[in-house]
């Protein structure tokens, strides 16, 4: 297994307000949150819904540390790390004293009923965690408090008239609704399943088209279901925003709602200009930072990574006493990654080295401090990473093995101590750090034993043996047809080659190891057609041998896309896991390095 680089580190582990600090990336409804296998970072796109994480899991940034997908919070809005009430009871669960104790504002002109809900309405509000980790209470108590605020808000809708608190509480119904999105979808999914399975058993249909018809009425089932209920919490969201007064909590929290809504949808250019509007009405709001961070991360996605470190340089610099100061500096090194700025890479890793250990004394929250020390875990590797594609092997090699060695006996040591490597930091140490390490020991600098005049089914009409391109500098895409993710990467490579003579691009899929002469034909089909329609003109064929044979001794992966890049002598020079669209302005300064 294989991991692409990792957004920032700290970004992804964190359950931050609102549905904070994401992944960034192609911005699909069904689109995976970053597998286990990468980190998060620039370019992820949002947790797919209906996933439930209990934990954060290493998502990919914007290659910046391999990052997690936020464990949501459940008070201002995110989603609630735990199944809010799947299956539990919906009696409310006591809130603290000191919320119940807080006497509620409003509730003018309702009868004794209304404002009894209103006043445990409020309390609840007060009782709901932004992070649910950090929270001193039991997630299960707070899904039951989600469950007992989305029915007394329902409720008071119905029953208490148009009063002046019917924003606040069509906000705060809003927010529960889209805390509670996913575990939704969970259960629409869930019931849907069972409905339609019902329906399909009595047919006499081949069983591999028995299922894609289930799945194709699944997924029309569930986008019904899920368009009414987004399209709820719009509706309370700008109904609330509507009645509310300038300056009040309820137009705050409207605000937030529709913003938070809007990333959930993935609309990152709506989500950019309501978060803005958030800070321009609201400059004290608590969850400022959050929404400093979302303009931030909507401009990872959008691509537009100058501007992403630009603004959250400023972030930094203007708010570098608060304690989400790692999550600023977790999109800025996303946004530093997107240009291809790796002398800024090294000097932001660099400062997190000699920061991190002072500011950890004051934090306190696990999630947050657990981002800390993932950072500062990571630094030497992400210098390490900057080196080799600066070209600085011995400079690479030297942080990488540091980063090693420092990993191992931290591992050991909580061995020892009865726990484990926090997740991200192992998957870093076994799939990243060794994996360079051993690409540079083994490969770096060393021509190939292998070439492409034999063992290779070309697709495409031009062929290119790595002999035949000695003089060029040459990169070769390993990546199979279909491949969206690798295929900006594989454009940007071919561009490279077309605007300069001394640049050659070849990209690679590979045969299973037992095919068919019919089944080839159609994967070399396959593969014409994708590199047509991505205007891709570089030479495209398979590893045919047997073991996919050329690939292994390449380096290269099989079952996910990489890439190795050969210097002008033929000899190895650079190699990345799992490329994607934010390593295009890497991939430019590395190529055009080598072709001076």
């Amino acid at each position: 297994m294989k991991l692409t680089p990792l957004c920032g580190v700290a970004l992804l582990l964190l359950a931050f307000a609102a549905i904070g600090c994401r992944p960034v990336e192609p911005i699909a409804e069904d689109s995976p949150v970053v597998s286990v296998e990468e980190p998060t970072g620039a370019g992820e796109a949002p947790a797919p819904e209906g996933a439930v994480p209990s934990e954060p899991e290493p998502a990919e940034s914007a290659p910046g540390v391999s990052a997690v997908s936020p464990a949501p919070a459940a008070g201002e809005g995110a989603d609630t790390g735990v199944a809010l009430g799947a299956g539990e009871s919906a009696e409310p669960a006591p809130p603290p004293e000191s919320a119940a104790a807080v006497p509620p504002p409003g509730g003018e002109g309702l009868s004794d009923a209304c404002r009894e809900m209103l006043s445990e309405l409020r309390s609840l509000r007060k009782a709901i965690p932004l992070v649910f980790t950090d929270a001193g209470r039991p997630t299960s108590e707070i899904a039951k408090d989600v469950l007992r605020s989305m029915e007394l808000g329902e409720r008071f809708l119905k029953e208490c008239g148009e009063g002046d608190d019917v924003p606040w509480v069509k906000a705060s119904l809003g927010r529960d609704l889209l805390v509670r999105l996913d575990v939704f979808l969970s259960e629409r999914r869930t019931h849907w399943s069972q409905v339609v399975s019902q329906q399909f058993a009595d047919q006499q249909i081949a069983p591999a088209q028995k299922r894609r018809m289930i799945e194709e009425e699944v997924a029309a089932m569930l986008a019904e279901d899920m368009k009414l209920y987004r399209e709820r919490i719009a509706k309370l969201g700008e109904e609330a925003l509507a009645a509310s007064a300038d300056g009040s909590e309820a137009r705050r929290m409207a605000l937030e709602l529709l913003a938070d809504a809007a990333y959930r949808s993935g609309d990152p250019q709506r989500q950019m200009a309501l978060a803005q509007r958030v800070l321009a009405e609201f400059p004290e709001s608590p969850n400022a930072s959050k929404y400093l961070i979302d303009i931030g991360q909507a401009y990872l996605h959008l691509g537009r990574y100058r501007e992403c470190v630009d603004h959250m340089k400023r972030v930094a610099e203007q708010r570098s006493n608060d304690a989400d100061y790692v999550l600023f500096n977790g999109v800025l090194f996303d946004g530093l990654y997107g240009i291809g700025d790796l002398e800024g890479m090294e000097a932001l890793m660099r400062k997190i080295g000699e920061e991190y250990p002072e500011r950890m004394k004051s934090i306190e929250g696990r999630v947050m401090r657990g981002q800390y020390e993932q950072w500062y875990d990571l630094r030497e590797f992400w210098i390490g990473y900057a080196r080799f594609a600066l070209g600085d092997i011995a400079g690479a090699q030297k942080a990488l093995d540091s980063c090693r060695t420092y990993l191992e006996e931290k591992k050991a040591r909580l061995v020892r101590e009865g726990s484990d490597l926090p997740k991200v930091q192992e998957i870093y140490l076994e799939f990243r750090v060794k994996d360079i390490l051993t690409f540079l020991e083994t490969y770096q600098g060393q021509l190939p034993r292998v070439d492409f005049d034999e063992g290779v089914r070309w697709a495409t009409g031009n062929k290119l043996t790595l002999a035949e391109a000695r003089g060029k500098v040459t990169g070769v895409v390993f990546r199979n047809p279909g491949n969206a993710v690798a295929a900006s990467f594989l454009q940007e490579m071919d561009s490279l080659a077309r605007e300069n003579d001394s640049v050659a691009a070849i990209t690679l899929g590979f045969f299973p190891s037992r095919i068919e002469e019919g089944q080839a034909q159609q994967r070399l089909e396959a593969m014409r057609k994708d590199l047509e329609t991505l205007r891709v003109a570089a030479a495209g064929g398979f590893d045919a041998s047997p073991g996919q044979s050329i690939f292994r001794s390449l380096h290269g992966t099989v079952g996910t896309a990489s890439f190795i890049l050969f210097d002008r002598e033929g000899r190895f020079a650079w190699y990345v896991m799992d490329p994607r669209e934010r390593d295009r302005r890497m991939l430019e300064r590395v190529v055009l390095r080598l072709a001076k």
